[in-house]
């Protein structure tokens, strides 16, 4: 799973008073039934407003092409000028003949242009997740943006379910599969599960000795009427549902494994390109938009299989997490120079397409995995 943004407050174990309200774990944790909860739906903190590109009224403004920082009264800010001579180098902004406009007009045709922008690189196909949004900052000093997933949902395959599938297979096609996923949106696995649901009932505690003694001592339970413990839910886990980066195509069907080859390079290509797409810096990413703050680190996406223990596991997790929201933020960025917004839109062209190619590589497993499939090797 992506580094999940670090807040640094682990706290502190209760007294012997009631058992407390359940709590996240704070920290670099590693990293829902279908449509948990939309964190932006009413009532839910933290919520940013949906960023819908910005028209024009009484028709397109044109601008010079050396757009003056005063039109009016009111300059235009830095972040509408960087955003707009990223979209010139990139043939993207209308800038024709001068025209005398005020600076209203010029911030809502340079808004409107690099909304539009923005949403031809995000992903324009149905799949799991499909949800991405923009939320563009034009600020006095840079341009600032923020892609989020406007989703909490449980990615969990029919094909996780099949019986008549080799313990290796399902493994490398889950393996590359979130191997794809997680440099992407923010998302978590089987094992991620279980940090979280010990952070939310035992205090962080992992064992099944030390979440006894956090319930019992420290919470005052009685230790005969205790919830499942940790190793319940590790033991929950089918073994195959392990994330590894080990890879054997040679377990695959020959069309499958070419196309879980390719899928595997791109997401190493992606993975070691110098943009830190999924490593948000928390701090940075409140200065950004303080909502973020008090919203509980949780990721919005899970991918693991449909299994009675797990799917408990993550309703009390996201029921926690639905009580302030969660950082359903993909990528966070501050750009400073036309050269930063080029870039950052490069690789929204890139993150996108890597989503897809995974979404295309799970519906391929869909056909391959179908009612007529048998593995070779049983």
């Amino acid at each position: 799973m992506a580094p999940t943004p670090d807040r640094g407050d682990s706290g502190t174990r209760p007294a012997k008073t009631a058992r407390p309200a359940p709590r996240t774990q704070r920290g670099n944790i590693a990293g829902r039934q279908a449509r948990l909860r939309n964190p932006h739906s009413a009532g839910a903190t933290g919520s940013r407003p949906a960023a819908d590109p910005v028209t024009v009224a009484n028709g397109p403004v044109t601008l010079a092409r050396e757009i003056p920082a005063f039109i009016s009264s009111q300059p235009l800010t830095k972040g509408h000028l960087l955003a707009a001579q990223a979209l010139d180098m990139l043939g993207e902004l209308d800038l024709r003949e001068p025209t005398e406009v005020t600076s209203h007009e010029a911030a809502l045709h340079i808004a409107a242009a690099f909304q539009k922008a923005v949403h031809t690189r995000l992903p324009n196909r149905a799949g799991l997740p499909d949800s991405l949004e923009a939320v563009i900052f034009f600020q006095a000093d840079n341009l600032s943006a923020i892609i989020t997933t406007n989703t909490m949902e449980l990615i969990s395959p029919a094909w996780f379910s099949r019986r008549n599938l080799s313990y290796n297979l399902k493994q490398q096609v889950y393996s590359i599969t979130a191997a794809a996923l997680k440099n992407v949106v923010p998302i978590g696995f089987a094992d991620d599960l279980v940090e979280y649901i010990c952070g939310v009932n035992y205090g962080g505690e992992e064992t099944d000795e030390g979440a006894r003694e956090y319930l019992v001592d420290g919470c005052g339970e009685d230790p005969d009427d205790l919830p499942p413990m940790p190793s319940e839910y590790k033991n929950a886990i089918p073994a195959w549902a392990h994330v590894t980066d080990k890879r054997d195509f040679t377990v695959m069907p020959p069309k499958l494994r070419a196309a879980a080859e390719a899928l595997d390079q791109t997401t190493i290509d992606f993975n070691n390109a110098q943009w830190p797409w999924a490593r948000i810096d928390f701090e940075e990413l409140c200065e950004i938009n303080p909502g973020y703050a008090d919203a509980a680190l949780e990721p919005p996406i899970w991918f693991f299989p449909r299994v009675p223990d797990l799917l408990n596991a993550v309703d009390d997790v996201m029921n926690h997490a639905m009580q302030c929201g969660v950082v359903d933020a993909c990528s966070a960025a501050r750009m400073n120079t036309p050269g930063d917004i080029t870039t950052w839109l490069s690789y929204l062209d890139k993150s996108s397409a890597l989503l897809a190619d995974a979404q295309s590589f799970m519906d391929m497993c869909d056909d391959e995995f179908g009612p007529t499939f048998k593995d070779s090797r049983l």
